[in-house]
């Protein structure tokens, strides 16, 4: 294992951003990779690395901000809680076997092969897949974020300290080495990898992250058509035959929902089953207040350019 120390912060996050266009993957980029990540689809990380869309800069994003500076505190928290001896980890390590396997961890732990890795959530959604403080159970992209961090260092376990910011709370996880899930880890950032080389993207796939590249990459609307490929008859061929399948699914959908009101009727719903209930609902009738306020609605009404998609086959 190599290592790399920067005199200061900043000449952390310079050598850090050198890494990030290079062929190389830091244990944040692990579960991008993996694709547990809905808001950063592998296309989207490859077109930031290759440099063919902007970076989002991260660091102006209040959370992130925050959970720096909360980072210290959750540390010694979580270390006091366990008994544990940690100490700082102001290096920046490359795996002697992987060499685009990096890592720049939060802490390591004191007379053992372990290492900790300190989080802070806020979203509901992201709060309630974090299980008992004690156990194992993390969020998918947290325990591949270890799991690389482990492959790169050698460790055989990792804490997990993360401070729930709604509650407030902090809790601990233990996550052993798996082995068998840095395989499948190794051979996914290896090809990944391996495309950055030749210079491709990964496939897009249905995430947020790929609508969001393909919201970069197609900000102008220049005049004109491309001529059209079999690739492309392909894929309108698939999208109609995934459209048509879709509308038989919402049909079917529909009707299991119109059965289930008819039971209903007049009730507010069916005990541990499911409710329809009534509720108020306002809305401004914008028909109504352009005819009667028309100078009004001129000065308040926003324009804005989209592009709207549409096969025309």
């Amino acid at each position: 294992m190599h290592k790399y120390a920067p005199d200061s912060r900043s000449e952390w996050l310079e050598y850090r951003n050198t890494l990030f266009h290079g062929p190389y993957l830091g244990g944040s980029e692990a579960p991008v990779v993996m694709g547990l990540i809905q808001q950063k689809s592998p296309a989207l990380l490859m077109a930031e690395k290759l440099e063919m869309v902007e970076k989002e800069d991260v660091g102006r994003i209040t959370r992130v901000r925050l959970g720096i500076q909360l980072e210290d505190f959750v540390a010694r928290e979580t270390a006091r809680e366990l008994g544990l001896r940690i100490r700082r980890c102001n290096r920046i390590h490359q795996s002697s076997s992987n060499s685009f396997m990096v890592a720049s961890v939060d802490r390591e732990i004191v007379g053992s092969k372990a290492g900790m890795e300190i989080k802070t959530a806020s979203a509901p959604g992201v709060v309630k897949r974090y299980g008992d403080s004690g156990t194992g159970k993390v969020p998918e992209s947290v325990y591949a974020q270890c799991q690389h961090y482990m492959a790169v260092m050698g460790w055989e376990w990792m804490v997990v300290g993360v401070f729930l910011m709604p509650l407030p709370e902090t809790r601990h996880y233990i996550i052993p080495s798996d082995e068998e899930y840095q395989h499948k880890l190794v051979q996914k950032e290896e090809r990944f990898i391996n495309l950055f080389k030749e210079g491709r993207l990964p496939h897009l796939d249905g995430t947020d992250g790929s609508t969001e590249l393909v919201r970069r990459n197609g900000k102008a609307c220049i005049e004109g058509m491309l001529d059209a490929k079999e690739h492309h008859r392909m894929l309108a061929k698939k999208l109609v035959q995934f459209d048509t399948a879709v509308k038989k699914l919402e049909q079917r959908k529909k009707a299991l929902e119109n059965r289930l009101k008819f039971e209903i009727g007049e009730a507010e719903g069916i005990e541990g089953i499911c409710s329809w209930r009534e509720y108020q609902r306002e809305c401004l009738d914008n028909k109504l207040f352009r005819k009667e306020h028309p100078e009004l609605f001129s000065r308040y009404k926003k324009q804005s350019t989209q592009r709207r998609f549409k096969l025309l086959e």
